[in-house]
């Protein structure tokens, strides 16, 4: 709880700050990905600060992770904007009335990252090591963020009672097995 308010306080005061840093650093050097110490720097900067905007969960903090997932060329970035979202809830501090968009912002980044990373353009070709993310992400996600959990805990035994109902869920999907990797990706 102490870490949630240091860094929800961290990004009440430095917001613009973040922001900033952000819009300057969110595209690169124009050029696409490249592997190198600057780019791997710069990625890493942009994360942090998107997950510092993104602590105070509202609607537009939402559809800034969506556009930089959707327009990333790389998984770094992809994942950079996922976790954050996936650890909004799926109500707005807003007021805005923004509820279902959170929610299905989080599901069309979900399916895209399943249907178009994880299955592979054919959709029969399984890449094992996007699927376990995709696993991975959803249960690490907070467990009142969960985007198939109905309603935020409002507990810790309620919280506790969502995250595990939201991997018996994963679990039943059709493509987990019992792979050790496949396992170790839901439960940790």
């Amino acid at each position: 709880r102490s870490r949630k308010y240091l860094k929800e306080t961290l990004s009440e005061i430095f917001t613009n700050e973040f922001k900033e840093i952000y819009n300057k650093y969110k595209n690169g050097n124009g050029n696409g990905y490249e592997f190198n110490s600057n780019e791997t720097g710069r990625r890493r900067l942009n994360a942090v600060c998107l997950d510092y905007i993104s602590t105070i969960p509202t609607l537009e903090t939402a559809e800034l992770c969506y556009n930089q997932y959707m327009n990333s060329d790389n998984m770094t970035d992809r994942i950079a904007a996922m976790l954050p979202l996936m650890n909004h809830p799926n109500t707005s501090n807003g007021g805005d009335g923004s509820n279902g968009d959170i929610l299905k912002i989080k599901n069309k980044i979900l399916n895209h990252f399943y249907s178009e990373l994880a299955k592979g353009d054919s959709g029969s070709e399984v890449d094992d090591l996007v699927l376990n993310k995709w696993f991975s992400i959803q249960a690490l996600a907070s467990a009142s963020a969960s985007a198939s959990a109905s309603a935020s805990a409002s507990t810790s035994t309620d919280a506790a009672l969502d995250v595990l109902s939201n991997i018996k869920t994963l679990k039943n999907h059709k493509d987990f097995n019992f792979n050790p990797n496949r396992w170790r990706s839901l439960i940790g």
